[in-house]
C-alpha cells in the first residue's frame, strides 16, 4: 500500500525532536579556534583570579579545558571527579545540568548528553588542589563527606558550611567568562539565543576550541 503520513511532518511537531535539533543548531554557532597564544592569554588571565582567591573562576577554567557549557560546569559536585585507577587518571561525570538562574537541577532528553569526560593532567591538578582546600576549609565544623557539594562555588569569603553547598550560577558564570575573554583581549562574540528552556544562551568560550 501507499504511505498517506508523512514521517517527516511528525518528527517536526514533536517538542523534543524540536528540542533537540534546536540545541544542536545553537551549539553549531561556533565561530573559531583559540590560537596558541590566545590560549595562553586566557590561561593566564584565569590562573591570576583563582591565584587572588576567585573560586568562582575555576568554572572557567574547566569550560576552557572541556568545552562543557556553563549549565552543565555549574552543576558538577566533587562525587563527579573520580579517578580512573588502572589508568592513574581523572574523569567527570556529566549527569545533570542546571537552569540558567541556578535554582532547578535536572537531568537531560538524550542519552547522548550523559557521559564521562577525561580530565586533562593541568586540569586534574587544579582540582585536586581545589578539592584539598575544601576538605581542610570544612575540616573545624564539618566531617562528611563533599561528594555532594559543588565544584564551582561563588568568590569571597566563606564562613559558613552553605557558602560551600551552592552552586554557581550559569548566568554569573557566563558573565565572568566574558570577562576572561575581554581580559585577553579577544571579542567575546556576543549573539543571544533564545533558550527553550529558561531565559536565554550566550556565545561564550564554549565558542572557542
Amino acid at each position: 500500500g501507499e504511505c498517506t503520513g508523512n514521517p517527516r511532518q511528525r518528527m517536526a511537531t514533536d517538542e523534543k525532536h524540536s528540542n533537540k535539533i534546536f540545541a544542536k543548531i545553537r551549539g553549531s554557532l561556533a565561530l573559531r579556534s583559540l590560537t596558541k597564544e590566545e590560549l595562553t592569554a586566557v590561561f593566564r588571565a584565569i590562573t591570576a583570579k583563582l591565584e587572588a582567591g576567585e573560586t568562582a573562576y575555576l568554572g572557567v577554567l574547566i569550560r576552557l579545558l572541556t568545552g562543557l557549557e556553563s549549565n552543565i560546569v555549574c552543576a558538577l559536585r566533587w562525587g563527579d571527579f573520580e579517578e580512573i585507577t588502572d589508568y592513574g587518571i581523572y574523569h567527570l561525570a556529566v549527569a545533570r545540568q542546571v537552569t540558567n538562574d541556578g535554582e532547578t537541577v535536572r537531568g537531560f532528553d538524550s542519552l547522548e548528553d550523559y557521559r564521562f569526560l577525561p580530565c586533562c593532567k593541568l586540569l586534574t591538578t587544579y582540582l585536586l588542589k581545589k578539592k584539598q582546600e575544601t576538605k581542610e576549609a570544612l575540616a573545624s565544623s564539618y566531617a562528611g563527606s563533599i561528594r555532594d557539594f559543588p565544584i564551582v562555588i561563588a568568590s569571597g569569603e566563606k564562613a559558613r558550611l552553605q557558602d560551600y553547598e551552592v552552586m554557581l550560577a550559569p548566568t554569573v558564570l557566563e558573565r565572568i567568562s566574558r570577562e576572561i575573554l575581554s581580559a585577553a583581549k579577544l571579542d567575546a562574540h556576543m549573539v543571544t539565543i533564545p533558550d527553550y528552556q529558561k531565559g536565554s544562551k550566550e556565545t561564550n568560550l564554549t565558542h572557542y576550541q
